[in-house]
């Protein structure tokens, strides 16, 4: 049997296997499996920069090689 965590967390895949099908139960367990690992600190996802949507151009015209990290765009401030 495969252990996906260790897939996820040592990002390794398995060749052959179809990663679908699960049950609407399967599917709940596991995302609350990942968000117990969110919540342990065990899995981040680095923001390397955060765009205003108004800037949107000038981030895509300084796109080159991906620097560590994703590329965030707010879509609209809070409050407005």
């Amino acid at each position: 049997m495969l252990d996906a965590a260790d897939m996820l967390l040592r990002s390794w895949s398995a060749i052959g296997v179809l990663a679908a099908g699960h049950s609407p139960r399967q599917d709940a367990a596991i995302w609350d499996g990942l968000l117990e690992f969110v919540d342990r600190g065990l899995l981040d996802t680095p923001v390397g920069t955060v765009w205003s949507f108004a800037d949107v151009p000038a981030m895509i015209a300084q796109q080159g090689t991906p620097a560590p990290g994703k590329s965030v765009v707010r879509v609209a401030e809070r409050g407005r």
